[in-house]
């Protein structure tokens, strides 16, 4: 008579051979598409041109903000995930590149801040103000391929990046407030990016040394609105997917 033990170990044997066999196969299925992407190898092209989408999200640092000329120190700032798109070329020699980038970013923040409720600056009540920035961005990269074999491309990159922000929206549960002021900025660009034949994957940091300023008069009743200026370092840090060709 088979112990209870004998019993478990067969089944658990079972169960290795069986994971054992699937990996073989999804080994040798995975060889075999490489060997098949191999006849369409963009890799060693001189001139690429790809695309790609993903989400990004704020990273800002050094916050200030004032309430009608008052610095409060009681503000919360909450960063929120986003997204973004890009178009992008590429110019190869040999381990280096060259990349131009244009992008558009939908960026998203909360601020909880005590906002007055009353002409006299009194009575000042927590709110959360949400803020959505649409920016479009044109980076030159200049980057260095660590990795470049068969169809498989890994690299590093670093640049400047020219942002511009041509639309700010200020909301609360009940008031929205528009901002179309265009604002310029120029930050460092660094990231790192990998390709699977035509499958791109790209990681970034966006860095903004200078404390960008915006200020705007906020209605936040009626009868009480409130000049607020929010002066911060924006970094911005995305991971998208795409393609490459």
């Amino acid at each position: 008579m088979d112990c209870p033990e004998e019993k478990i170990n067969i089944s658990t044997e079972k169960i290795m051979y069986k994971y054992f066999f699937i990996l073989i196969f999804c080994l040798l299925q995975f060889n075999d598409a490489c060997a098949q992407l191999k006849k369409f190898n963009n890799i060693d092209n001189i001139l690429n041109w790809g695309f790609r989408i993903g989400l990004d999200a704020k990273n800002s640092d050094n916050q200030e903000i004032s309430i009608n000329g008052t610095k409060t120190e009681s503000a919360i700032f909450k960063n929120e995930v986003g997204f973004q798109s890009a178009v992008f070329g590429r110019i190869n020699f040999e381990n280096l590149f060259i990349q131009p980038d244009i992008g558009y970013a939908y960026l998203r923040e909360m601020v909880v801040v005590g906002l007055p409720q009353s002409s006299d600056q009194s009575n000042p009540q927590n709110t959360g103000l949400q803020i959505k920035t649409q920016s479009l961005s044109s980076a030159m990269l200049i980057g260095y391929n660590a990795i470049k074999e068969d169809i498989f491309l890994f690299n590093i990159y670093a640049g400047p990046n020219l942002r511009y922000d041509f639309n700010t929206k200020y909301t609360t549960n009940e008031i929205i407030f528009e901002d179309k002021n265009p604002v310029f900025g120029l930050n460092l660009l660094t990231g790192i990016s990998a390709n699977i034949s035509f499958l791109h994957f790209d990681f970034r940091y966006e860095m903004n040394f200078v404390k960008s300023e915006n200020t705007f008069n906020f209605p936040n009743t009626e009868e009480v609105s409130n000049v607020i200026t929010i002066r911060k370092n924006e970094n911005i840090l995305s991971f998208s997917i795409g393609m490459m060709f």
